[in-house]
């Protein structure tokens, strides 16, 4: 059964170790050596789950049209929408109307309007804020950044990490 101990104080080993830890499952779980290893030599930066992922690109998802906006100017993809005459209510059949769900979109002919974007309404996805510019920091986008799909028939449980470009990511105009 389980050891339950509550200290006074620190609990010393005096130079021993504590062997057989198991992959940790909540936050204040005990990490082992190997698992520590594996997610610092992954270098990923890891970012909140999208709730789905694309299955194909957002015309044969929609069954309309779509349009990439730029609202900060042409080349500047910063805050960028993606309208479509059709509806973005399912994505992957998972049903996606509510504000704020997030959306890896990452099958579009043109690699530019692909990112992390958030549902606003039926017609229109909004770049999410946390993926919204370049850096190597949380709250931006660059290469090795990490993407668990929490729902959707075919990616559910799947996760994407961003491989392309090399270098700086210059939104509106690379190919993400």
């Amino acid at each position: 059964g389980d050891l339950n101990l509550n200290p006074a104080s620190n609990i010393a080993l005096g130079n021993r170790f504590i062997t057989g830890v198991a992959y940790p499952s909540a936050d204040q779980d005990a990490a082992s050596k190997v698992y520590v290893d594996n997610m610092v030599s992954t270098q990923l930066s890891y970012h909140q789950a999208v709730s789905v992922a694309t299955i194909a690109n957002l015309a044969t998802t929609t069954g309309g049209t779509i349009t990439y906006n730029q609202p900060n100017g042409a080349a500047n993809g910063v805050g960028a929408t993606i309208t479509t005459t059709g509806s973005f209510n399912l994505i992957d059949t998972a049903n996606v109307q509510t504000a704020n769900t997030r959306i890896l979109v990452k099958n579009e002919g043109n690699a530019v309007y692909n990112g992390v974007y958030t549902w606003a309404n039926a017609t229109n996805l909004i770049r999410s804020t946390d993926t919204n510019t370049y850096g190597t920091v949380p709250n931006t986008l660059s290469l090795n950044d990490y993407f668990f799909v929490s729902a959707g028939n075919v990616n559910a449980g799947t996760s994407w990490v961003v491989n392309a470009p090399t270098g700086t990511i210059t939104f509106g105009t690379s190919s993400i």
